[in-house]
């Protein structure tokens, strides 16, 4: 029962919020108590893992979309093309012509799920420091 609670308190808007609102009070104390150099540190440190955060997942899609455009992936179905027609051309090959095809198609899901998983990292942490930079950016006007 207790967790069954654990898990609805991970989900719940709720919950969620209270925690939120727990760290922001937190975090705002930790900053007001900074001296200005040791925070205009944290700025500077939080703004530039930002800026190359962002420039990082910029250059990943850009090298995504163009191997895409590129027609990288024709190779890919070329060789299953050649695999699925060597398993028409010679009957007692068929079976070595669908392993071929199932190995490239796990191969290809595989390589599609990691691109996906990356691209997802990468957009969670940068929201993460966007919402750390906002953040900061507040607390600098307020220590004015």
């Amino acid at each position: 029962m207790n967790l069954l609670i654990k898990i609805y308190d991970h989900f719940s808007y709720i919950k969620r919020r209270e925690k939120d609102f727990y760290d922001f009070k937190r975090n705002k104390e930790i900053y007001f108590k900074m001296s200005d150099d040791e925070f205009t540190f944290e700025y500077i440190d939080v703004l530039t893992k930002y800026k190359n955060k962002k420039t990082v997942l910029s250059v990943l899609l850009i090298s995504l979309i163009s191997s895409i455009l590129m027609g990288i992936w024709t190779y890919f179905f070329d060789v299953i093309n050649t695999l699925l027609s060597i398993g028409y051309s010679n009957t007692s090959q068929e079976e070595l012509a669908v392993a071929g095809i199932i190995v490239c198609l796990v191969l290809g899901f595989i390589l599609v799920f990691l691109c996906f998983i990356i691209i997802s990292s990468q957009l969670i942490s940068l929201k993460k420091l966007s919402n750390k930079k906002v953040f900061l950016e507040q607390i600098k006007e307020d220590r004015r």
